[in-house]
């Protein structure tokens, strides 16, 4: 067993799994079984944003929690550092988008953002009973819902806290491909919200490099690198949907940038993305 908690044989059946999605074209989908057993329904009568007082006490503890051993967690699983955090100058309200390509890559995001009040869209099969679904919401987490009356209160649950200065994070590629390197074709929603609420998209994509010497002492599997990309503004003269538009291609165009200037090279797919 690995660093990170994940079988050879395991690992090797998610390498299998993801070339096999990307052989035919479903970018979006999961390469492991969901398990919606422990799922809470996300109905019209959730509450996005609890008030009282017990669930403040709790997301204050779990936040802090969070951001304390967070640094440390990542550094010790994915040997996790950030670039670029001078593009965050001057920003306060605004949705976060990044590749979703570990289950502790919301942490990297935390850390990068310290100082700012971080939320997380998520989907409705995270929202689960027990111990577990109450860290996860002490953390900041807002689920998506089948539900129209649930999807419309998440809306506004948004805007409020993007009008507060939050930032709002979540992952438009959709599914975790773990330590997938290249970027997949984005859904669109993210950048419904930054361009309802006027308010910029700011880019964060994960590279992957070798160990250092020491590190590959204890585990050969590449570090990651969050990099935290120049925003993009919506822009005054557009519409409402142009700016949907507009946002999502040139945050998937800083992606194939990104990606390019890590690498030394274009990504290349076994099949168009």
């Amino acid at each position: 067993m690995d660093i990170a908690g994940i079988k050879i044989s395991t690992q090797k059946k998610i390498e299998n799994r993801i070339e096999e999605l990307e052989c035919s074209g479903k970018f979006d989908e999961h390469i492991q079984p969901v398990d919606f057993s422990s799922m809470i329904p996300v109905t019209e009568t959730y509450d996005f944003f609890p008030h009282t007082v017990f669930f403040r006490m709790w997301s204050a503890a779990v936040r802090f929690i969070a951001s304390a051993l967070g640094p440390l967690v990542t550094l010790f699983v994915m040997g996790a550092r950030v670039q670029g955090r001078k593009n965050l100058r001057g920003v306060k309200g605004a949705v976060l988008i990044c590749n979703h390509v570990h289950v502790l890559d919301n942490m990297v995001v935390r850390q990068a953002v310290f100082g700012r009040t971080l939320y997380i869209t998520v989907a409705e099969f995270n929202n689960m009973k027990g111990l577990l679904g109450w860290i996860i919401r002490g953390a900041g987490t807002l689920p998506f819902s089948t539900n129209i009356k649930a999807m419309n209160n998440l809306q506004y649950t948004l805007s409020y806290l993007l009008g507060k200065g939050c930032v709002v994070l979540g992952y438009p590629e959709q599914s975790l491909w773990y330590r997938y390197e290249k970027p997949r074709p984005f859904h669109d929603g993210m950048f419904h919200i930054a361009a309802k609420n006027n308010v910029p998209v700011v880019p964060m994509f994960i590279t992957f490099k070798n160990p250092s010497k020491l590190r590959s002492v204890f585990s050969r599997k590449k570090t990651a690198v969050l990099h935290i990309l120049s925003p993009v503004y919506p822009n005054d003269s557009l519409s409402n949907r142009e700016n949907v538009r507009y946002m999502m291609l040139e945050s998937q165009k800083r992606y194939r940038e990104c990606y390019t200037d890590f690498y030394g090279h274009a990504p290349a797919y076994l099949t168009r993305p």
